[in-house]
């Protein structure tokens, strides 16, 4: 049965459909098209069918509701644009060898899985074989029996590996570049924890954040301080910055570490003067961002409203010649990351992500359960129904460490956090 529409719903409806025609000769006549404009305007002609009920959206982006009691919330029509990639041929997605060598490299990481089976396969053909000699019952044969049981959970955990290696390989996700332009753009609240860090590397960081290509009154710079420095609070006020804010919480026990800091920083921006933003950003004390950081990232969350949290790759400025530790971490953001999110489940890396407020409250904020709380929260997220992203762009750059125990430290608190991520679900 088909629906009749309101006069005003009609000529709504007209207007949109004009709207989107002017937007597809748009792309026709140029070779960068405005792919939100039309994302708008098909949401919109879309409501305009379903529903006419209670409330409409107009072209201007405001809603209205019958409810005299209920609260508006504002819509936009972003401007973003698609980065051709001829503007920077280098970049990672953009360059086919690169492409290639990533799904090559998937495929390439099953290889070993062969190897593997035919040496458990050794090892039951020789647990057979003392069976059939009649050492089933020894003390002896216990510990083989325990090893060959243990091996073959490695084996399944290896295939599964194997199956999502080959499902990316063919199926490989390749974000495109965007950037947020003009001045219609999301208020967002950018987070910077600290604990300790030398004061000069804590003043590059805030400095950075401070200097990005964002209009001064769309974001808030908080520097939460778990070391509660006073020759850090001293400074920051002597900035004088009106959307500059610092935070040092009361620490009872080890208080979730930076999950706790983080959390600390989120109470205190609800009592900062003005609503919350809807939007949070978050920095190691150590990652200088570039000035197009936040309109980089933004586009993929307002481009789709399920989109929880999008986070680019790290980029260190003090990697010693030769690298002889991988301390630069090519492999993960070029091959592994690149896997995660092309099997939608991409993890948040812990600094220059942004997310949604809404998703982070949905999960009860950052969970305190584990020392690398950025992988857990877009874990948890992703179980709530919201979708994560990785962006391969150069967008931070920050410090790895600068002695070999600290490495040791770092791949060491990775790695057993990583294990005991279960546990904490």
């Amino acid at each position: 049965m088909s629906s009749v529409l309101e006069p005003s719903a009609f000529r709504r409806r007209q207007a949109i459909l004009h709207q989107v025609h002017n937007s597809l000769s748009f792309i026709r006549r140029s070779s960068i098209g405005n792919a939100t404009q039309i994302t708008r305007s098909i949401r919109l002609l879309k409501e305009s069918d379903n529903g006419n009920k209670s409330n409409t959206t107009s072209l201007h982006g405001k809603q209205s509701t019958s409810d005299p009691n209920a609260v508006q919330r504002e819509e936009h029509s972003w401007n973003i644009r698609t980065i051709p990639p001829e503007e920077d041929p280098e970049f990672w997605t953009s360059s086919p060898s690169k492409r290639g060598a990533t799904r090559l490299s998937y495929i390439a990481g099953a290889a070993p899985l062969f190897l593997l089976l035919w040496a458990f396969y050794l090892q039951v053909q020789c647990l057979l074989i003392l069976n059939e000699d009649g050492w089933s019952l020894s003390r002896e044969f216990i510990v083989p029996r325990i090893l060959l049981c243990m091996e073959t959970f490695k084996i399944a955990l290896d295939l599964t590996d194997c199956v999502c290696r080959v499902r990316a390989a063919f199926s490989p996700i390749w974000r495109p570049r965007y950037r947020l332009e003009g001045d219609r753009i999301p208020r967002v609240d950018v987070i910077i924890t600290c604990c300790n860090e030398s004061i000069d590397i804590i003043q590059d960081t805030v400095l950075g954040a401070l200097a990005v290509d964002y209009p001064q009154d769309s974001f808030r710079v908080i520097l939460t301080d778990d070391g509660a420095s006073f020759a850090v609070k001293d400074w920051v006020a002597s900035l004088k910055k009106p959307n500059l804010h610092y935070t040092a919480r009361v620490k009872q026990g080890a208080g979730g570490y930076k999950a706790g800091n983080l959390n600390h920083a989120v109470a205190f921006i609800k009592a900062l003067p003005g609503r919350p933003a809807d939007f949070i950003a978050g920095l190691d004390a150590d990652m200088i961002p570039e000035k197009k950081w936040l309109r980089s990232v933004f586009p993929h969350l307002l481009l789709d409203p399920k989109m929880g949290v999008a986070t680019p790759k790290q980029d260190f400025y003090n990697i010693p010649a030769g690298d002889a530790l991988f301390q630069s971490n090519q492999v993960a953001w070029a091959v592994t990351d690149f896997a995660r999110d092309s099997l939608s489940c991409a993890w948040n890396s812990g600094s220059g992500y942004i997310l949604r407020r809404a998703a982070l409250d949905d999960i009860g904020g950052f969970s305190l359960g584990s020392i690398t709380e950025d992988v857990l929260s877009s874990m948890m997220m992703l179980s709530k129904g919201w979708k994560t992203a990785y962006l391969a762009e150069e967008l931070q750059f920050g410090l790895i460490p600068s002695s070999y125990l600290g490495h040791i430290k770092q791949q060491t608190r990775w790695v057993s956090s990583i294990y005991l991520l279960s546990p904490s679900c």
